[in-house]
């Protein structure tokens, strides 16, 4: 019965991969046949989930619940599907160079606290503040280590004072890749990242550069 089941054109299942294939070579496009076949793959989803509602309305109450959670698993896997082909057609040949901000709100390790908070704080997107000496990436503070010093005496205090070694998974490379970018947020969930060039800091990349890269590369690529 499982293997039956793996066998159903819907995909992300085997036999959805089968006809996509199919489809791929009669068709020649990648792109149209996953959109083809992840659109059959929910609609075995919806199937599936109707089928499950009625089962649970007939008094097979667990069977239905099955059906049901199979059937959206299976409607969101293929959706799933077809966003990763997109992604990878907008940037498999991209680097975060391409989509970072390059005027970043770096700051002085000479600065007061008083003024990173007045001054700075408003602009950034991050809890995590580099700092830059003569052109190098010398370092980082946070908001955490900021708040930790009472308002009266944010003045008194410098920047330099609370420095410390950047995070690692907080800085990438700039001949680093978008999706490699884009995976290294998924893992660790920090949504920006400094980009550096050796020790020089040359942009930061957030999810929201990502996610606007792509949406206005889809309104490009949309077919009717």
């Amino acid at each position: 019965m499982l293997a039956v089941f793996n066998l159903l054109p819907a995909f992300p299942l085997d036999g959805g991969r089968i006809l996509r294939s199919v489809i791929w070579r009669w068709k020649g496009d990648l792109r149209h046949a996953t959109r083809l076949a992840t659109r059959i793959g929910s609609g075995f989803g919806v199937l599936l989930i109707l089928f499950g509602i009625l089962n649970a309305f007939g008094g097979n109450l667990l069977g239905g619940m099955w059906y049901f959670l199979i059937g959206l698993f299976l409607k969101a896997a293929a959706k799933n599907s077809y966003g990763r082909l997109l992604l990878q057609a907008a940037f498999s040949e991209k680097r975060v160079d391409s989509l970072m901000n390059i005027e970043t709100d770096a700051i002085s390790p000479h600065l007061s606290l008083e003024e990173v908070v007045s001054e700075h704080l408003p602009r950034q997107k991050g809890k995590i503040l580099p700092v830059i000496e003569n052109g190098r990436l010398v370092g980082c503070i946070t908001l955490a280590q900021i708040k930790r010093i009472p308002d009266k005496m944010r003045a008194e205090h410098r920047a330099g004072e609370l420095l410390q070694s950047c995070p690692e998974k907080s800085v990438i490379k700039r001949e680093t890749g978008v999706l490699q970018a884009l995976n290294h947020m998924n893992k660790t969930g920090i949504n920006r990242l400094l980009v550096v060039d050796g020790h020089k800091l040359v942009g930061t990349l957030t999810l929201s550069d990502i996610i606007e890269a792509f949406s206005t590369w889809k309104e490009l690529e949309s077919e009717p």
